[in-house]
């Protein structure tokens, strides 16, 4: 149409005719991407389309990856066939379909058969390094997986729970695991036969990921049962101890691995609970929630030397000791990336853009439903939660009680229960998978109520107020320990400094810092605390201080290159990076990361458009980034949040 000569080449505007609006979409995706998701409903506009604008080229599905074929295999078991006439060979397969009054040939790639319209994976390796996106292609994102149709045939198997379990976590969702289906037109689940070959994993693998006491399949009667359990539930207690042992496991929480070792010792009790307390060992136990362990404590079942192991563990974990020689957390080969959401650039913002430090390089995401500055960013379960803030515009200022939450798999926001009050320039920390808001101001007045977030429930909860009213704070948790640093009080700038013992809901001061600061950016890196930058009532502050909770002292650090506040500050690989906030004249896009063996401050990418009152927060590395965005406009004149 564009290239050929033809009328539609010298127009500004060309109609699009007889194609659906939803199926050109994706055509111009797939043009792009070489993607493209396919349900039931829309199989037949989009093949139309495809066939109109001359997509089945033959050379173009030759180009096709694996993955990207299987589209095309779906298409052709959607459609009706008609018969291959006689002397057509495999291999190269022309399939002849009628369709919407055409008769035509659909050529697959020679990895297709004419009876068995799947990808022959026949090599572990070739499957496991498909990357996320293709996997998304043919559509394995989602809790409900294919209905109304039968699933690939045969089903990759994977004998190995090594590779299986190094899996990133796109590619666990081939199993369901996380979110929201993708399909939203078609009823899609395993049937039938199919089942099989999903349940052709073992017990374990399954267990690991939570399907063991949360089965996803909940519009089918999927569960791993039967023969399945019986390669698990087979492992000798060595073999069982060398996979729980691993780091790279990746999994959702502790809970679940812990629960995979109570189901092998339950299969024979007699002659496998002696081996409980040392398996217990290769459990991650001290990343167990506290109220999960004092559930176990009441199954004396366990045994003596277990439920005395966990004790120790959950008194250790009570008393919010250092990690000493504990086995690390788990380190999965999911690659993490620094989050940063909303903020100020002469009005508040809806953007949320993702940093990968190794690669310099940013992406653009999904934006929120309505700008925010001077909110909270925290993770929770791989989830990130923007919580609070303003909507700062030239309409007025609404203070927030909002929370959402992001989901870096399906790429979505979706709203949570809002807190009980607005709080704008709030702070927020994470123990145990609850989130606490942290004072904040609602129009003129300085909050130090403190309330609770627990995402499964979706409800939030008063806990205790702390002692002094702070806006402008930081919030960090250190040791299961919540602090709050610094801030506003409505009259001056704070040195001051507090923390929250969740068992005794209560806070106790700390001895304050040596550098007023409100606005700073507060994080915990290894045993310490870190505060940096913040506005002590003259200028910004470019200094950084340290303190460490086994001798109640603060002391400074190398400063940072750039004077900041309202920064934002994560923690990431052992470093701290902040981002963003205000010199006292300009917005930074600036972003410095800080390595505390050095005591050195280094500069990394900056944002693509500076801004100040962001909410930061690392989790795993979204499956739908968008185009890097454009450099923003000039802002409108406006101070800080």
């Amino acid at each position: 149409m564009f290239t050929a000569g033809l009328r539609e080449r010298g127009l500004a505007e060309v109609p699009i005719e007889g194609v659906q609006p939803r199926a050109m979409e994706r055509l111009v995706e797939f043009a792009y991407t070489a993607a493209v998701a396919v349900g039931e409903r829309c199989v037949l506009p989009l093949l139309h389309g495809a066939l109109m604008y001359q997509v089945s080229k033959q050379e173009e599905f030759l180009s096709l990856s694996h993955c990207q074929d299987t589209i095309f295999a779906h298409f052709y078991q959607f459609l009706p066939i008609l018969p291959i006439p006689p002397g057509v060979q495999a291999g190269g397969v022309p399939v002849p379909v009628a369709l919407l009054g055409y008769n035509f040939w659909v050529v697959f790639d020679p990895i297709f058969t004419n009876s068995d319209i799947s990808p022959q994976v026949s090599k572990q390796e070739e499957f496991l390094s498909l990357s996320h996106c293709q996997y998304t292609i043919f559509g394995l994102f989602f809790e409900p997986i294919f209905t109304n149709f039968d699933l690939f045939s045969p089903f990759p198997q994977v004998s190995k729970q090594e590779e299986f379990l190094s899996l990133s976590h796109c590619q666990y969702t081939i199993f369901g695991l996380f979110f929201d289906p993708i399909f939203t037109n078609s009823d899609i689940s395993p049937q039938g036969s199919k089942q099989e070959e999903f349940l052709s994993l073992s017990h374990c693998q399954y267990t690991i990921f939570g399907l063991f006491f949360d089965p996803i399949f909940t519009n089918s009667d999927i569960s791993p049962q039967g023969s399945k359990q019986e390669e698990f539930l087979s492992l000798s207690h060595c073999q069982l101890a060398a996979l729980l042992s691993r780091d790279e496991l990746n999994v959702r929480g502790e809970c679940e691995v812990f629960q995979a070792c109570l189901a092998w010792v339950q299969q024979d009790r007699a002659a496998r609970a002696p081996f409980l307390p040392a398996l217990l060992r290769a459990v991650r136990c001290h990343a167990l929630p506290p109220r999960f362990l004092r559930a176990q404590l009441r199954r004396r079942h366990l045994g003596r030397d277990a439920l005395r192991y966990l004790a120790q563990v959950f008194r250790e974990l009570s008393l919010h000791r250092p990690s000493g020689d504990r086995p690390p957390g788990r380190t999965p080969g999911v690659r993490q990336l620094i989050y940063a959401a909303g903020g100020y650039l002469g009005r508040s913002v809806g953007t949320l853009e993702a940093l990968e430090p190794e690669g310099g390089r940013w992406v653009r995401l999904a934006e929120m439903e309505a700008p925010r500055s001077g909110l909270g960013g925290c993770v929770v379960g791989g989830l990130f939660y923007a919580v609070g803030g303003r909507n700062n515009s030239a309409e007025g200022n609404t203070d927030s009680a909002a929370v959402d939450c992001y989901n870096p798999v399906s790429g979505r926001w979706a709203p949570c229960a809002p807190m009980s009050v607005p709080r704008n320039r709030i702070g927020v920390g994470v123990i145990d998978g609850l989130i606490y808001a942290v004072g904040g101001s609602h129009g003129g007045t300085h909050l130090r109520s403190v309330e609770r977030y627990e995402p499964e429930r979706d409800a939030w909860a008063p806990v205790a107020p702390m002692g002094t009213r702070r806006i402008g704070l930081g919030v960090a948790v250190l040791h299961r320990l919540l602090y709050a640093v610094g801030g506003f009080d409505g009259s001056a700038r704070l040195r001051s400094a507090e923390r929250y013992h969740p068992e005794r809901d209560s806070w106790q001061p700390i001895p304050p810092m040596a550098a007023v600061r409100s606005g700073a950016g507060v994080c915990a890196l290894g045993n310490c605390l870190y505060a940096m930058g913040g506005y002590d009532g003259t200028q910004q502050l470019s200094s950084a201080e340290r303190f460490r909770p086994d001798t109640d002292t603060w002391s400074f650090v190398a400063p940072m290159g750039h004077r900041r506040s309202a920064l934002g500050a994560t923690a990431f690989r052992g470093r701290i990076y902040v981002l963003g906030g205000y010199d006292g004249h300009s917005f930074l896009d600036s972003v410095e990361c800080y390595d505390p063996e050095a005591d050195a401050w280094t500069e990394v990418a900056p944002m693509p458009s500076g801004r100040s009152g962001l909410g930061v927060a690392v989790t795993m590395e979204p499956c739908h980034p968008q185009e890097t965005p454009p450099e923003d406009e000039e802002p409108p004149p406006g101070g800080p949040c």
